[in-house]
């Protein structure tokens, strides 16, 4: 008879070392989760910050085009109207492509003429050339960060969802070894997805 004590004590203290280790197997998994949320929401306030970064990049680079297009616009006037007022072979290099004339001899040419009509400023063409080159690579660096971010929430989130699908797998599998019983333990390490 005392043996039969003992072995449902064992059976009971055995149970209960199973549940606990299950119920340490939740908060675990729990912490795991706790991380990837914050994890998340850091990588989706970058990239709200980045799509602001983004528009304001982008607005740039469309102001510096259109700029630079106001000024392509003058020299072409300039040039074409010096050719139609008695052309000369000097003006052929405002309108070469790069790899017939180096780019020292285009801006000469273009300075020429931009000096003999005073209605251009090559030095300030070229810096906003300089400029919307900065502009692009910052865009282009921007854009491939976002394209990062967008990889990384999809990783995230598919993290996530084979954590959540462990844990509540192991929570279905305690409060149906609980049976009646009641855990106080168990009831608090039920979680509540953020996605």
């Amino acid at each position: 008879m005392v043996q039969a004590g003992l072995t449902h004590a064992d059976g009971v203290t055995d149970a209960q070392a199973n549940l606990d280790a299950t119920l340490n197997d939740l908060d675990n998994l729990r912490d795991q989760l706790g991380q990837l949320d914050e994890e998340y929401g850091q990588a989706m306030d970058r990239k709200a910050a980045l799509d602001v970064e983004i528009a304001s990049a982008q607005a740039d680079v469309d102001r510096m085009t259109v700029e630079l297009g106001g000024a392509e616009a003058v020299l072409q006037d300039i040039a074409l109207a010096r050719f139609m007022a008695g052309g000369s072979t000097e003006m052929s290099p405002v309108f070469s492509d790069a790899t017939a004339y180096s780019a020292a001899e285009q801006r000469d040419a273009l300075s020429r003429l931009a000096s003999d009509s005073g209605e251009a400023n090559v030095d300030d063409i070229n810096a906003l050339l300089d400029d919307l080159t900065d502009a692009r690579d910052v865009l282009s660096n921007k854009l491939a960060e976002a394209g990062g971010l967008i990889q990384f929430l999809d990783d995230k989130r598919t993290q996530y969802a084979g954590l959540e699908a462990q844990y509540l797998e192991k929570y279905d599998a305690a409060k149906k070894a609980l049976g009646d019983r009641k855990s106080t333990r168990l009831n608090s390490s039920h979680i509540t997805i953020s996605y």
